[in-house]
């Protein structure tokens, strides 16, 4: 789009130099880990054909051993194989240094990418998300292991069940790496309930910012409070589960109220909260017993 229009040059231009600039370049930084050099990249490719072929070597000699009509055939193919398990060590070992230099690489590669990522600014969920997964995703699958710590697993799953539609692209990330320890399903129906009721709302409505859960998490109860409710005019409380279900449902009408959340089971809620002639509001609860 570059020389279509000045006002798109100049967006570009100060793009590049500016927040946006910063997190595409350590962005890429990150995701260029694994693109080896040609000589460990072709090095590797190679090894890895040679040790294929060695196998499928070594497996068709057993397969004739095992069918040998004589002792003399049997004695032959014995050698042919000491003469192939002696070449198969050599390929191994070339395979195991290619194997090194591109762990060096990567792990180079990774502690660059972390200084830079460390380095940016996180005033938004946007930002803050995308920063936290490139750091995940670099002491993970960057650093060579395949899978998460509970700690980890922990703040994948705080970014994977928020809507795509506020928490952005680093959602299915975070889903993908949280995906290397559990298969999970992530139902954004319901994931996006309170994103897609907050883009509905008319502006003739008013709004409500000022209802709070505590504690959360929450054990045994959770206590509410701001709520715009009053004997005539009611707010209606829900509980939603990721699945969607309507676990928990109250009418209120005064401007606080206790639910007792004991028997629902462990894990995240939208406690959504619905007054005549006010903005519904959807708020996230954990409960934890």
């Amino acid at each position: 789009m570059a020389g279509f229009h000045s006002t798109t040059d100049s967006f570009y231009n100060i793009a590049s130099s500016g927040r946006i600039g910063a997190y595409f370049q350590a962005e890429s930084s990150a995701k260029a880990i694994y693109d080896y050099p040609p000589g460990i990249s072709n090095g590797l490719q190679q090894s890895v054909a040679q040790w294929e072929s060695v196998q499928t070597a070594l497996g068709g000699l057993l397969t004739g051993l095992a069918n040998a009509p004589t002792y003399s055939d049997s004695f032959l193919i014995y050698q042919n194989a000491n003469a192939l398990f002696s070449s198969s060590q050599t390929v191994a070992s070339n395979l195991y240094g290619y194997e090194k230099q591109a762990a060096a690489y990567r792990n180079q590669g990774a502690q660059s990418a972390k200084s830079e990522i460390d380095a940016l600014s996180a005033d938004n969920t946007l930002e803050l998300n995308r920063k936290t997964i490139h750091l995940l995703y670099l002491q993970t699958l960057g650093a060579g292991v395949p899978s998460l710590s509970p700690e980890q697993l922990a703040v994948e799953e705080a970014i994977a069940l928020q809507c795509p539609l506020e928490g952005g692209s680093a959602v299915f990330a975070a889903r993908a790496l949280y995906r290397l320890n559990e298969d999970r399903v992530f139902m954004d129906d319901s994931l996006c309930l309170g994103a897609q009721e907050r883009r509905q709302i008319s502006e003739s409505t008013s709004t409500v910012s000022t209802v709070k859960l505590a504690p959360n998490p929450a054990t045994e109860t959770v206590h509410i409070s701001g709520l715009q409710a009053s004997p005539e005019k009611s707010a209606v409380v829900s509980l939603i589960n990721t699945s969607g279900v309507v676990c928990l449902e109250r009418t209120v009408a005064q401007s606080e109220t206790t639910l007792d959340v004991s028997a629902l089971p462990n894990g995240l809620y939208f406690c959504r909260i619905w007054s005549e002639g006010y903005r519904t509001t959807t708020l996230k609860l954990v409960v934890a017993h």
